[in-house]
């Protein structure tokens, strides 16, 4: 376990000139994307869990195959969209502004907004999880 940290955090910064040091705008990217899949995760998990009555982590893992398929392969999809949005080095493209997709209005107060409501979620469905899990675990 003592390895396994600075194993995993040198696998994930590669070799790159400025050390593989994020940009503000990337990580700005990642937090948003981040706390937008939390604000969908967390009701979700609520309503896994109040309509089926069992615990809604091992859920997707106890669907047919072909379910499973269909939802990663969207997913997978989606998030295959964003690529074109990153620059090289763990940055974005010049010109691109983090979390926007769409051009819409910018509104200080709902970006603020979403960004505090983002980390509660991203906060809230880490804690629902992790609360989750051992029952999970023994379950499956």
């Amino acid at each position: 376990m003592t390895l396994a940290l600075p194993l995993a955090l040198l696998t994930y910064l590669p070799l790159t000139p400025n050390g593989g040091v994020p940009s503000n705008g990337f990580l700005r990217e990642a937090e948003k994307k981040h706390a937008r899949v939390a604000m969908l995760a967390l009701p979700s998990l609520g309503a896994i869990a109040a309509a089926t009555g069992d615990n809604p982590l091992p859920f997707l893992s106890h669907q047919e195959l072909s379910v499973q398929l269909a939802f990663f392969g969207v997913a997978g999809t989606l998030e295959g969209f964003t690529f074109a949005r990153l620059g090289p080095e763990f940055s974005l493209k010049p010109g691109v502004v983090p979390g926007r997709y769409f051009d819409v209005p910018y509104v200080e107060a709902a970006e603020m907004a979403e960004d505090g409501v983002g980390r509660a979620a991203m906060l809230a469905t880490a804690a629902t999880m992790v609360a989750l899990l051992p029952q999970a675990v023994l379950t499956t």
